[in-house]
């Protein structure tokens, strides 16, 4: 064998001993980045710099996302436990009697008619303060169902069969929010299917409370209801209505809203009536003053 030929050897295996531990370093730093040649930059090649950060950098993000997370998560227990603890305090200083003096209400409609489109009563659920449930009937409305809007109100033909007709419910409603103060969400509607006229100033709607609602328009404007879905969970951190709806978690929820702004809604309501009151009463004074009979 030529010394030319035992080169060509020597060569050959010194070219694999090399790809062999090339290969093997790749396998070992895989996140290793590569640069790329000179001539790649200036033929304006795309270049692939780093397939993956180096290992110890992407467990450094790992455990940093981790930790971030659990403090969001931290964070947000700890909004939801002030939440709830402020609900119990703004009860302690409530004796029983004061607190039998509050109901919750909500209804559930079906769609009576052609289409279905007027809603008719099909159940009522009262609560009392601390959310038990002292009343929740089925209600067999007096014209023919044509829509049950089982998707949203949950009832179905099987829970009427045996339901209080509307005249047996409205009396028993009406007997049992007498004297009370009645707290839900766009009570217009519920007092309406149940013929029911409460005093206003026996009323707490969510619905119209002005710290629950939301000015539409780049500018403000006027003041509109919010969905006691969205009130429930950015308030109260519950979730509500996924699905079907529930009157006894709906009236719940409208009693915790309540409870929450307890204190600030009862001083905006004295001075309501205060205003009204004394407005009412001064045109009385000018009136008789001005020689005017008062009406």
């Amino acid at each position: 064998m030529s010394n030319w030929e035992r080169l060509q050897i020597k060569i050959s295996k010194a070219e694999e001993e090399r790809v062999k531990k090339k290969a093997a370093a790749s396998n070992v730093g895989a996140g290793t980045s590569q640069k790329p040649s000179v001539s790649d930059l200036s033929q304006g090649k795309p270049t692939q710099i780093a397939r993956s950060a180096p290992v110890h950098k992407r467990k450094r993000r790992e455990i940093s996302e981790a930790v971030q997370e659990a403090e969001r998560a931290r964070e947000a227990g700890k909004e939801k436990e002030h939440r709830l603890r402020s609900l119990t305090l703004s009860a302690d200083d409530m004796t029983v009697t004061e607190k039998s003096l509050y109901v919750g209400l909500d209804c559930e409609m079906v769609g009576v008619g052609d289409g279905g489109k007027r809603s008719a009563l099909a159940r009522v659920t009262l609560v009392d303060f601390d959310g038990r449930v002292i009343y929740d009937e089925h209600v067999r409305p007096r014209e023919r169902i044509t829509d049950f809007r089982t998707w949203v109100s949950g009832v179905k033909a099987k829970h009427l069969k045996a339901a209080l007709s509307l005249k047996e419910c409205i009396l028993q409603i009406a007997d049992l929010v007498k004297g009370k103060i009645i707290v839900g969400h766009a009570l217009k509607n519920d007092l309406q299917v149940l013929m029911l006229q409460h005093p206003v100033a026996m009323v707490r709607d969510t619905a119209r409370y002005r710290a629950y609602m939301r000015s539409h328009g780049k500018e403000g404007g006027k003041l509109r209801p919010r969905r006691l879905k969205d009130l429930a969970l950015d308030f109260l951190g519950m979730e509500i209505q996924e699905g079907k709806h529930d009157s006894a978690d709906d009236a719940r929820a409208a009693m915790l809203l309540y409870r929450a702004q307890r204190t600030e809604w009862e001083k905006e309501l004295r001075k309501t009536h205060l205003h009204r009151y004394t407005k009412a009463n001064g045109k009385k004074k000018r009136n008789l003053r001005d020689g005017v009979q008062a009406p």
